[in-house]
């Protein structure tokens, strides 16, 4: 296994770096002390602009340090929050981008006094994996760029009953979310970064639930450049078939010991009728895949969502700027593809993942109407593919579940059409979903 960077924040004495546990002892308000801040290794080749960022108790971010300094601050208690900062590109398969542990806890800063705060960049086994979805298990790979006819997962994490986990994702502090099916109840469960790395059953961190979820069907999840988690909910009991957005404000609350979300937006879109996956591009649009009405939504930028100068619309249906259903023509006449499942975005156009007719076709980013592919790469009708993904040699990585005992995955080169790579997954029998860690930075 490789040693991968990771940011390390360590306690100081009178920190409570123990998963985001309250204080042992009362802080008091009604003075002022000092916040003492040191970095170390901080903005390594392999990591770039990690910051500390520490709230008040109204949740009103009060200081961001990029490098060692001290603040003068009213006395009481504050949450600190270490971002992992963005990864130094790779040309393959993810980054050896560091992840961070202990990333959000409480530190009191006493009436007179000094708060010291260390945060250590350290060589820890964590980042760089590919990661897929099978049942209740998450399977991490690193090394992918070895061909061979099987490769086994250096990390396996067992969520014991969620019966399907429904998406992964990483917030803006390196933790991973994933979220359970209705079969047990339908809740987001956290693992922090260090224990990301381990094998057999999962350490969830802490539990957390929301009430927009009772009943939904959910198919993804997906964190924004603000670091909100965006659910895609295919349907719900009361009709709903949308979006949910939960602040990051409140992911980082969660960690303290709140234990219920509630959305700060709850959208659907326009002709969509069974979503499922969202994807990101960089202006800060998404596309929506809707097998329902074999149709890809693009929905221009919705503007800030998080913070006190929110510009995204309110709750409500969102229109799109494009709606494209996608077809091909082998000769014979034009064929319509089915299933619009997963996406993936490179220099080039967008690329979907079409489940039911087992083709990944390659489209304008500003495709509309009835657009026929300028490429297809053909994977066989008995390849269920199911997942797809990026990585950062632009290759495109599909997952399916041949039948064969074992899941499959294929890597094509977009600017050849040719498949490069392919191996088997005995992990992951059943493959549905995939994603690197860190995620591949989005294209211009």
């Amino acid at each position: 296994m490789r040693n991968v960077p990771v940011l390390l924040l360590l306690c100081a004495p009178l920190l409570a770096c123990n998963g985001g546990k309250a204080l042992d002892s009362a802080c008091t308000d009604g003075g002022s002390g000092t916040l003492d801040v040191h970095t170390d290794d901080f903005d390594a080749a392999w990591l770039v602009d990690p910051t500390v960022d520490v709230y008040d108790s109204t949740d009103t971010l009060v200081g961001t340090f990029s490098e060692s300094g001290t603040s003068t601050l009213p006395s009481g208690t504050y949450t600190v929050a270490v971002r992992r900062g963005v990864a130094a590109p790779d040309d393959f398969a993810g980054s050896t981008s560091g992840l961070l542990h202990d990333t959000i806890s409480a530190i009191c800063v006493p009436d007179g006094g000094t708060a010291s705060l260390d945060v250590k960049a350290e060589p820890q086994p964590s980042s760089g994996r590919l990661w897929g979805i099978s049942g209740e298990s998450l399977a991490g790979y690193t090394g992918l760029s070895d061909p061979g006819a099987s490769v086994q997962a250096d990390a396996v994490l067992t969520f014991a009953q969620t019966n399907d986990l429904r998406g992964v994702a990483w917030d803006l502090w390196g933790n991973l979310w994933t979220i359970s099916s209705p079969t047990y109840g339908t809740r987001f469960l956290v693992v922090e970064p260090g224990d990301i790395a381990g094998n057999g059953a999962a350490t969830v961190l802490h539990e957390v639930t929301s009430t927009a979820l009772d009943s939904a069907q959910v198919d993804d999840l997906d964190t924004d450049a603000e670091g909100n988690l965006w659910v895609t909910v295919q349907v719900r009991d009361d009709g709903f078939a949308g979006i949910l957005v939960f602040g990051v404000d409140d992911l980082r609350r969660s960690f303290m010991g709140s234990t219920d979300l509630t959305p700060i937006r709850s959208w659907t879109v326009a002709g969509a009728i069974a979503p499922v996956r969202t994807y990101f591009d960089a202006d800060g649009g998404f596309y929506l895949a809707d097998p329902g009405s074999d149709t890809v939504f693009r929905v221009a930028s919705p503007g800030t969502i998080s913070g006190a100068t929110a510009t995204a619309p309110a709750d409500g249906e969102l229109a799109s700027d494009a709606a494209f259903t996608t077809f091909v023509d082998d000769g014979t006449g034009p064929r319509g593809l089915s299933g619009p499942l997963d996406m993936a975005l490179d220099g080039t156009g967008l690329w979907v993942l079409y489940n039911t007719s087992a083709i990944v076709a390659h489209v304008s980013r500003s495709a509309n109407g009835e657009v026929q592919s300028s490429f297809t790469y053909d994977l066989g009708v008995s390849a269920l593919p199911s997942g797809m993904v990026r990585d950062g040699g632009n290759g495109i990585w599909v997952s399916g579940d041949p039948q064969t005992g074992a899941g499959d995955l294929q890597r094509f080169d977009p600017a050849t059409g040719l498949l490069d790579r392919q191996t088997t997954l005995p992990d992951l029998p059943t493959p549905v979903q995939l994603a690197f860690d860190p995620p591949v930075p989005l294209p211009e």
